[in-house]
């Protein structure tokens, strides 16, 4: 069973990724970071790329990128044109930034949709709540986390 959370919507959404990592060749990884251990770096090629993060603490933000490898099923549950992964820890910062993107980026007619989704158990019975734009907050996108099958429409 693994529990998935998407964004869905009519138009095409403006991808982000605040996951605090980035992709880097381990050649420029060292010259960043010359005090990481060498030893280890020994037997990795330098032209190889890595995703890294300089600190733990700047993981789990906002990430939103397309869906183009969906589980099966996904269709039983979202029937927008367009899915993107929702992505990060659903820890403050995460809401605060998650919030901040649908206050500045989503516009009505997208008619957007937030799901979790969980896969590996079969069919869920679907809880929907909408709200209008103008009352999303923060406390409006816990609902998502740890929910088996759950959809907040944005109106």
């Amino acid at each position: 069973m693994t529990l998935y959370t998407f964004i869905a919507s009519d138009n095409p959404l403006v991808e982000v990724d605040n996951s605090g990592f980035i992709h880097i060749k381990v050649r420029d990884l060292k010259k960043v970071e010359p005090k990481l251990d060498l030893e280890f770096w020994g037997n990795v090629d330098d032209e190889s790329m890595i995703l890294y993060a300089k600190e733990e603490s700047e993981l789990g933000g906002l990430e939103i990128s397309l869906c183009d490898n969906p589980p099966n099923g996904l269709e039983q549950y979202i029937n927008k044109k367009y899915i993107y992964w929702l992505e990060g820890d659903f820890g403050s910062e995460f809401l605060k930034q998650l919030t901040e993107y649908v206050k500045l980026k989503v516009k009505i007619e997208d008619k957007v949709e937030l799901w979790s989704i969980l896969f590996g158990e079969g069919i869920k019975t679907k809880q929907v709540k909408s709200l209008s734009l103008n009352e999303i907050s923060e406390d409006s996108f816990k609902i998502l986390h740890n929910h088996k099958c759950c959809c907040l429409v944005i109106e």
